[in-house]
């Protein structure tokens, strides 16, 4: 994916991120059928800076100390690294979910988290041949990455949640 495509598939998914960002920001006052394919391509810390970097040259919502890694990098390189982490997924989606919550709970950046674990997501399916139209995944996903950074529900519950509220989307 060249930066071009990266910029566009920002801007094409930018009211999530500005919804994202305005839950961020404490002005968002209350929380607003799989795809079968199996993952080919899981993305690497590189590919999570370079979307960062993407997001930072688009400039949507995008304030302060948005996207510097925590700790060197060391909490997303733990996140990206863990071995495997997709190959016990059903399918794209699931670990694309996963990957998401993952990311929002264990805060690899300073600020940003759930706007960058929502492009991370999304980056993850398009690149694996999953496409979600935007407006499913604004009101799908971000809710999702909501349920995950404000409450401390099962990883599996979000998920299959998730997986109802796109059954027939993707």
């Amino acid at each position: 994916m060249t930066d071009k495509d990266m910029r566009n598939m920002i801007h094409t998914y930018k009211d999530g991120i500005e919804l994202l960002w305005g839950w961020d920001s404490g002005t968002l006052g209350e929380l607003c059928s799989s795809a079968t394919r199996e993952v080919e391509q899981a993305p690497t810390y590189n590919d999570v800076m370079d979307l960062v970097a993407a997001m930072r040259a688009v400039g949507i919502g995008i304030t302060g100390n948005f996207g510097w890694a925590r700790m060197s990098g060391a909490v997303l390189a733990g996140v990206m690294g863990s071995c495997g982490w997709w190959e016990d997924e059903d399918n794209v989606v699931q670990a694309a979910m996963r990957l998401m919550i993952r990311m929002v709970r264990r805060h690899p950046f300073t600020d940003g988290n759930n706007r960058i674990a929502y492009v991370t997501a999304l980056w993850f399916m398009t690149k694996n041949g999953v496409h979600i139209p935007p407006h499913v995944a604004c009101h799908v996903l971000t809710p999702l990455i909501l349920m995950a950074a404000a409450t401390d529900m099962d990883e599996a519950e979000i998920i299959g949640l998730g997986l109802v509220m796109l059954d027939g989307s993707v």
